[in-house]
């Protein structure tokens, strides 16, 4: 049983929120951040929700699973968490105040144009739709960090509720020592970093409850063979959904948690020589205040912990000063090794997985590992609807350059004619392309699509890396 996370950066924003999703083997999918909305009010004590709960039975075993996570983690709750019951229509509302909150709505369709443009999503889908599509068929609860409140939702009772709460408990009390809105609000607005921090809050949060789940089986608490009865549970839209949807999803919780195990097992050969004992919840502790900047120290869990490995990003920015007439950038952000991979897979050749395909998933691949560092320009026709996007990055070495850029041309054929259809829309359908510039033994790549008017001079902005 694996949770997956929603989670907003920029662009490609979904949500920041606390919420578990039951799917595909999956027990909940969560993320944080506040929000003034508050979904459908709780019962009063002693109603009857659903065919399984009551506002006394839920607050009950609330308590009871809290004082679990307390001794698992090693230190107690500061304060109360409440715990409520919702449904799927509580969610979503609660979800989209939230999103709003965040991303205007016109900054999200920046967001989908740009996934758009780079053939992560199809040209006529409506991303906010589909997310939340996804989001309403899994959802399972969630928690509030600014009200310091857990929801679960009334659909979901037996084990797999008992799991969610475990899961979000955890963040509840990370919540508590580790501010998870402060430090979100400061990396929630570029995709790799947010990304990378959501996979700490997740990561945490699987190891707590893998261990919780784990000792309630050996107590006889806990039916292995009834947690996997839920392996089907909301899996339909979810794996009709492109994998720019779900697979980062997935990645905050399984790549999350497999960073943390990782970091335990570098610290057990140091803590051997040092005559000490391992600690995984020191480590979460470490992790939380100075988190990994990259996604590519998250799937490389050796270039965080290992000081002769470690290998921090580099910053990439277009000064901006020389872009041709008719054109304005709408959008900046940092994509990261995660999304550069997905960038280079044909969506058709990437399937939700099942439950035992899930813990073998690889978040990157060959053409994007070796990245350094990129910034991505949406830019915007100031006279037409024509868009374009322009990724610059850099790369550990010229081979690992060469090799990305050999990626993006592989894709050339599938890339060009995701524009083509573009231009139809945002232009006459003739103008469109995709350019890649990469200087043999340079370690810089620079790539450009475009749709619905020349922009072939964007393709040699100048930018800088530090």
């Amino acid at each position: 049983m694996t949770p997956m996370q929603a989670h907003a950066r920029r662009p490609f924003r979904s949500l920041v929120l606390c919420a578990s999703l039951g799917a595909g083997g999956l027990t909940g999918l969560s993320a944080c951040g506040p929000t003034g909305a508050e979904p459908n009010a709780a019962p009063e004590a002693g109603e009857a929700v659903g065919e399984g709960w009551t506002q006394e039975a839920v607050e009950a075993l609330s308590l009871e699973i809290q004082g679990a996570i307390e001794e698992l983690a090693g230190q107690p709750f500061k304060s109360p968490v409440a715990v409520k019951l919702s449904d799927g229509a509580g969610f979503v509302r609660y979800a989209t105040e939230r999103m709003e909150r965040l991303v205007p709505p016109q900054e999200f369709e920046r967001d989908a144009d740009a996934a758009r443009l780079l053939g992560l999503i199809p040209p006529d889908m409506d991303l906010l739709a589909v997310t939340m599509g996804v989001l309403e068929e899994q959802v399972g609860g969630f928690y509030d960090p600014a009200s310091d409140t857990f929801y679960l939702m009334e659909s979901f009772t037996g084990p797999l509720a008992r799991v969610i709460l475990a899961h979000e408990l955890t963040h509840a009390l990370d919540d508590q020592y580790f501010d998870l809105d402060a430090e979100m609000a400061q990396v929630a607005t570029q995709s790799d970093g947010g990304l990378a921090y959501s996979s700490i809050v997740e990561g945490s949060a699987m190891v707590l409850m893998t261990k919780w789940t784990m000792r309630e089986v050996g107590a006889g608490r806990l039916d292995p063979a009834e947690l996997m009865n839920s392996d089907t549970i909301g899996v339909e839209a979810a794996a009709s959904s492109p994998a720019f949807i779900w697979k980062p999803l997935l990645g905050a919780y399984m790549a999350g948690q497999a960073f943390f195990m990782s970091g335990y097992s570098i610290d057990k050969k140091a803590a051997k020589q040092e005559q000490r004992k391992a600690d995984i919840n020191a480590l979460i502790a470490r992790a939380y205040a100075a988190p990994p900047r990259s996604m590519e120290q998250v799937v490389h869990p050796e270039k965080y912990w290992s000081s002769a490995e470690r290998d921090d990003p580099r910053r990439v920015q277009h000064p901006g000063d020389d872009l041709p007439e008719g054109w304005e950038i709408v959008s900046r952000d940092t994509l990261g090794e995660l999304y550069l991979a997905l960038f280079l897979e044909d969506p058709e050749d990437l399937v939700f997985p099942d439950a035992t395909t899930m813990m073998a998933m690889s978040y990157t691949n060959p053409g994007a590992s070796g990245w350094d560092g990129d910034e991505l320009l949406l830019l915007k026709h100031a006279t037409s609807d024509a868009q374009a996007v322009r990724v610059a990055s850099v790369w550990d070495d010229a081979d690992e350059a060469a090799e990305f850029a050999a990626a993006v041309e592989a894709s050339r054929e599938r890339l060009e004619l995701g524009v083509a259809r573009l231009a139809e829309v945002w232009g006459d359908g003739a103008a469109h392309g995709l350019r890649v510039l990469h200087e043999p033994g340079s370690s810089e790549v620079s790539l450009l699509l475009w749709a619905g008017a020349p922009a072939e001079a964007l393709a040699t902005l100048a930018f800088q890396a530090d």
